[in-house]
């Protein structure tokens, strides 16, 4: 079995707290910055997240030579709602299989 290359998906309150050292979860924000860096995690951030996160920093400060930009379309966003609503419906299980919901999606 080949073993698969870990991902992850950033949104805009990540970068928020990564970038606002008076932020209270900016040093945790850090240390995973700084994890995923270290195990070359595949990193991505969606059009939105970065003119989210423009609306109250310098877009430029994002970290483009490390992460993939993905476009968010109206296909996105009828997938991600999939998501929305299995994270909504169970909001208070700690732990959700998203594996299985990407299977189930085919992505």
């Amino acid at each position: 079995m080949q073993d698969r290359k870990q991902r992850v998906f950033f949104d805009t309150s990540f970068f928020i707290r990564l970038y606002k050292q008076d932020d209270p979860d900016h040093k945790n924000a850090r240390n995973y910055w700084e994890r995923f860096r270290k195990e070359n995690y595949e990193m991505f951030l969606s059009t939105i997240v970065a003119a989210e996160f423009g609306a109250g920093g310098a877009i430029k400060q994002l970290p483009y030579k490390y992460v993939t930009i993905l476009p968010f379309n109206i296909n996105d966003a009828e997938r991600s709602s999939v998501f929305a609503q299995v994270a909504f419906e169970n909001k208070r299980r700690p732990f959700l299989d998203l594996i299985w919901l990407s299977g189930l999606l085919n992505i």
